[in-house]
């Protein structure tokens, strides 16, 4: 019988478990809320929720699974926690966050990848094995140009507006109505309470629930850019050349060799569509002194931690088994943006 394959990728907004055979079918698959930046508990909770959901999706029982492989950011003991709770006493392998992203974007070993989700990094290996990440420095040194970033923007840039020193845009009154607050107010008085009631909503998710909070207004931001709003698209513009300009930092300091360097990007925040993607390939060709395509994310990253784990069994990507992760990767990325 093929050994079954567990892979679990977790971050600030979701924890997406897969249950695959090593020949790469697709047994189940499940998904948990957020683990990072969370208490021990709750992180357990969201990994609990997406094994159990992949376990019991699949049929497959604790004894069946052979090896678990994870990318995470939280608690490796929430994990550990989550694994016991649901009968699975077995020792994870831990693999890093920026390799499994390079490897599902990309369906090679070496390139570079844009990472924009919560948070945000650039990484790049080349064909010998040397790497270089830049950026993920977290919310308050340097999440350039990710969800919290574009979130976080529009949000300044509301509360300016309401305190009139910033050009007229939609982002207050979008996030008044996204918040779920009472009626927008732009009166002109001190602290009108539409400023209060948007700061009163993040003060809510201190310490440990803003990051999350902030990081999906940036589909607020997005709406109103699409709708014509200047401020909206000012920042999604900054976002793409703020993550391009960490491609071209890592282009400059690693050797890729001359053939074209595959750039990928992956992470939610791309979701925001062509204004992001054309703003990050126009200041890349500007930039960029060498080579290079840009590549379509191919792979949700917790298939990128699937291909890590095939790497650590010494298992070869065929093009057949990197053509069905696709069309796996198609009904799980559809099943959960919906």
């Amino acid at each position: 019988m093929s050994r079954i394959i567990m892979s679990i990728e977790s971050g600030g907004s979701k924890t997406l478990c897969l249950l695959q055979t090593a020949e790469g079918e697709l047994l189940g698959w499940g998904l948990g809320g957020p683990t990072h930046h969370l208490k021990l508990e709750e992180a357990a909770s969201s990994f609990q929720q997406a094994i159990k959901m992949a376990m019991e999706g699949s049929g497959v029982a604790g004894a069946q699974v052979s090896l678990i492989f994870s990318s995470q950011l939280g608690q490796f003991d929430a994990l550990q926690t989550a694994l016991g709770r649901v009968g699975l006493e077995k020792e994870f392998v831990y693999i890093d966050d920026p390799t499994v992203t390079l490897f599902g974007a990309l369906c090679r070993d070496w390139g570079v990848v844009a990472l924009s989700g919560t948070g945000s990094f650039v990484y790049g290996r080349n064909r010998e094995g040397r790497c270089l990440r830049v950026g993920g420095l977290g919310d308050l040194l340097g999440d350039d140009g990710s969800g919290f970033d574009v979130g976080l923007s529009g949000l300044r840039a509301a509360l300016r507006y309401l305190g009139g020193w910033e050009q007229q845009t939609m982002l207050a009154e979008e996030i008044c109505k996204e918040w779920n607050l009472s009626e927008f107010d732009a009166t002109d008085v001190f602290l009108n309470s539409s400023t209060q009631n948007i700061m009163g909503k993040v003060l809510q998710a201190l310490p440990d629930n803003y990051r999350h909070l902030i990081a999906k207004l940036s589909r607020v931001v997005a709406r109103c850019a699409y709708q014509g709003d200047a401020v909206s698209q000012a920042i999604i513009h900054q976002a793409g050349k703020k993550l391009a300009e960490q491609v071209v930092a890592v282009c400059n300091r690693i050797e890729m060799g001359d053939d074209p360097i595959p750039v990928g990007y992956a992470g939610g925040c791309w979701r925001i569509g062509d204004m992001l993607i054309e703003a990050f390939q126009e200041a890349l060709q500007i930039r960029m002194t060498k080579s290079f395509r840009t590549i379509p994310q191919m792979l949700e990253p917790a298939f990128g931690v699937y291909l890590a784990a095939l790497k650590h069994m010494n298992k070869p990507w065929e093009n057949t088994l990197l053509s069905r992760l696709r069309q796996d990767n198609e009904v799980v990325k559809k099943a959960i943006s919906t």
